[in-house]
């Protein structure tokens, strides 16, 4: 459809009038200030309307050859504050609507300068009745307005605001990824981790936030990461995949590294520096499956760690109150998963078992903001506490806006052990803004982090790094949960589209360059199962009422199959039945699709069974048991017609990690599998006998992955000559946010 005519003269749209010889934008009688570049970007988008104007496009109209700055951020940035001044939101866009991988389209109707043929000038767009405010003044130009602010501001308890303005500061300029920053007391130094060695592998490096030079403070690369602070500021406590992993401390300024305990993530000393908080788990699964996080403390001095927060199911991501007597946790309070109600903030106790429920998630959703934080899927969750921040007496974290995460923070009385219902937006970046740590001052490091993830095609039994590796996916996009048919012909996978878009199943035939879409929905879909002759795909889909499994193809309807179950992660060889896991603990059953009929495989009344793959002759089923919050193992029983070998006859492969899994070789001999037994997510290869599929020899490494492309558990599949891998690749930096205490 063609835009308006390309001659001068007013263009109105709902309640806005932009005159594109002076370049002032009005809203009624107001002027809104509009910067020459969101000038530029609204006029090529209104004169295109409908029609999609690419990142490239708007680049080169935007900034001229030899400019230096990071474009994709800076479009972005420029993109929601243009939304922001026309009250627009990506979520549910009235004007400018985001075309993931691609750019952006104004949807909006136009009256144009001089009526159309036939009389009469377009219809205009209705204005929305919720009384949404617009800030123009000098520094609010560059704010990115969250709609429902002023509206639950006026109409529940919640009160959510802007910070005022503060110098922001980028710390960090290197290429790669340098993130989970962490600022001493002081606000003098800040310590990261960052791949900006020549391995591309993960070291801990600290520097003065006024200057000078940088101090590599470990450097065996074995993925150092997570540091914090003691409060003198004389040691930094880290997690490693060192010695098997676990929790470090070492000088400040480098030194040797002291063990103190195994098996732990996101460490973060006591503001008495007496002891240290830390929480075991696989942060890629839900924070609403029981057993998947425990929460710990131990003396900085040493000793045996002990656990808190026992008496909920779930227990992560420990954050210190200011009496080091208490924390704040992500908490789940359910023995059965995905339930939205029973997940929030906690408040737990150093000496007893007492938990107080912090409302937050009801808090978030009266603000109108993301009550998942920075999780790339919809499971029930919450943000993560990240820090404390004295001035505000209030809890910094990080949740989407849009297709944007920023910092906020929620008010906290120690008083009365609860939430205020007080939230400040802290940052109005449009990037993914995270990992927050907080000064004495009330400066706040954070990271500005980017994490893009595609599928990769790999030969199989190949671990040199580069060879044969090639990307099948591009774009902005995130592509995951790949699954390939037997001939290799046919590829699904997940897009996730960001918070504004619901994730998607997608086939690409493979050597064709073509993709569709299987069935578009206005829920999230995800996991992939495809069958053999490449026709059929059983995914997952996110209903209101909790997860169902469908099966779809191009062109045909979707069909639900199973209510109230988790996911489907293989077909019969027959294709006339699907693998998948469902109840609590999950359990792994068989579906026939004609009768709808389910009968259990293989159970633990205690443990997670999930993740099952049929062997290529039907006759038995790789999957994996949960041991605990962090650990599982493979193992393979054997299938008779519905029913599957007894536990004592089950065949352990190896241990691993409790979010990995095993694929078979198209002969049935080989068994493929993830774990991080090198102190990295890489895939290793296990040789079976025929008969009794018990291994033979040592499993060998297929493909090692310690650099800058990593496997996050985001899906992988085997064929018969390659793997096909969803791979993550991360970028990012840290900045320093000044004066935010008020």
């Amino acid at each position: 459809m063609a835009g308006p005519p390309k001659s001068s003269g007013p263009l109105t749209f709902g309640p806005f009038q932009l005159n594109r010889e002076t370049g002032d934008l009005k809203k009624g009688d107001s002027r809104l200030r509009l910067s020459s570049q969101l000038f530029r970007i609204l006029v090529l988008l209104l004169e295109r309307r409908n029609e999609v104007v690419t990142r490239e496009e708007l680049r080169n109209a935007i900034w001229t050859n030899g400019t230096f700055v990071d474009y994709e951020h800076s479009l972005n940035t420029a993109v929601n504050r243009l939304r922001s001044l026309l009250c627009d939101s990506a979520e549910n866009p009235r004007y400018i609507e985001t075309v993931p991988g691609r750019g952006y389209r104004f949807i909006g109707t136009i009256e144009y300068p001089s009526p159309r043929p036939g009389g009469g000038a377009g219809e205009m767009a209705k204005p929305r009745r919720n009384g949404l405010l617009v800030a123009v003044a000098s520094v609010c130009a560059v704010l990115l307005i969250v709609p429902a602010v002023a509206v639950y501001k006026r109409h529940t308890g919640v009160v959510a605001e802007f910070s005022e303005a503060s110098e922001v500061i980028r710390l960090t300029a290197n290429s790669g990824l340098t993130t989970f920053p962490s600022i001493s007391r002081d606000g003098k130094l800040v310590a990261y981790a960052s791949d900006r060695n020549a391995e591309g592998r993960s070291d801990l490096y600290v520097q003065n936030v006024a200057g000078g030079s940088v101090v590599r403070i470990t450097s065996d690369g074995e993925g150092n990461t997570m540091p914090d602070f003691s409060p003198d500021g004389s040691k930094v406590i880290f997690a490693s995949h060192h010695n098997d992993g676990g929790i470090f401390e070492i000088p400040a300024f480098g030194g040797p590294a002291r063990p103190i305990a195994a098996n732990g993530r996101n460490p973060k000393y006591s503001p008495a520096g007496s002891m240290i908080a830390f929480w075991r788990g696989t942060a890629s699964v839900a924070a609403s499956v029981p057993g998947s996080g425990t929460a710990w403390v131990i003396p900085s001095s040493g000793g045996q760690p002990r656990r808190i927060g026992g008496t909920l199911a779930v227990a992560r991501s420990p954050m210190w109150l200011p009496d080091s007597k208490h924390l704040v946790v992500i908490g789940y309070d359910s023995t059965r998963a995905f339930e939205t109600a029973h997940i929030d903030w906690w408040v737990v106790s150093t000496s007893d078992d007492e938990v107080v429920r912090l409302p937050l998630r009801r808090t978030l959703v009266e603000a109108g903001l993301s009550t998942n934080g920075t999780s790339r899927t919809p499971a029930p969750s919450v943000p993560s506490p990240a820090c404390w921040l004295p001035g505000d007496s209030s809890i910094v974290f990080s949740t989407g806006t849009g297709d944007t995460i920023n910092l906020w923070s929620g008010g906290f009385s120690m008083a009365e052990m609860a939430l205020t219902g007080k939230l400040i937006r802290k940052t109005r970046g449009a990037g993914n803004e995270r990992y927050a740590s907080c000064s004495a001052g009330g400066d706040i490091a954070f990271a500005n982090q980017d994490d893009l993830r595609q599928v990769w095609s790999i030969p199989n039994l190949s671990a040199s790094p580069e060879d044969g590796m090639k990307a099948l996916t591009t774009g902005q996009v995130s592509h995951e949960n790949p699954a390939i048919s037997l001939n290799e012909h046919s590829l699904a996978f997940t897009v996730s589209g960001g918070s504004s878009r619901p994730a998607s199943i997608w086939m690409q035939v493979l050597g064709a360059a073509t993709e569709s879409e299987v069935t578009p929905s206005r829920d999230d879909q995800r996991y992939p199962a495809i069958d053999h002759a490449g026709n059929r795909v059983a995914y997952s889909v996110y209903e209101a009422a909790g997860r169902s499994i469908y099966v779809s193809g191009p062109g045909t309807a979707a069909q639900r199959v199973c209510e109230h179950c988790v996911r489907a992660t293989d077909w019969s060889w027959d294709d006339k039945s699907l693998l998948i896991f469902a109840g609590t603990p999950y359990r792994l059953e068989s579906l026939q699709l004609a009768s709808g009929e389910r009968r259990v495989l293989l159970s633990n009344p205690n443990q997670h069974l999930l993740y099952g793959r049929f062997s290529p002759d039907n006759k038995w089923v790789s999957f994996t048991k949960r041991l605990d919050e962090s650990q599982g193992e493979i193992f393979l029983a054997r299938v008779s017609g519905q029913s599957a070998a007894g536990e004592r006859d089950w065949i352990s492969i190896a241990t691993a990690g409790g979010d990995d899994w095993a694929n078979w070789s198209v002969d049935g001999q080989t068994i493929y599998y993830s774990t991080n037994r090198d102190g990295h997510t890489c895939f290793w290869a296990q040789r079976l006998h025929p008969i009794t599929k018990h291994p033979i020899g040592d499993a060998v490494a297929v493909r090692h992955l310690h650099g800058r492309l990593s496997f996050d558990h985001a899906g992988w599949a085997i064929g018969r000559s390659r793997m096909f891998v969803s791979l993550l690749e991360r970028t990012g930096s840290v900045w320093l946010i000044r004066g935010h205490s008020r």
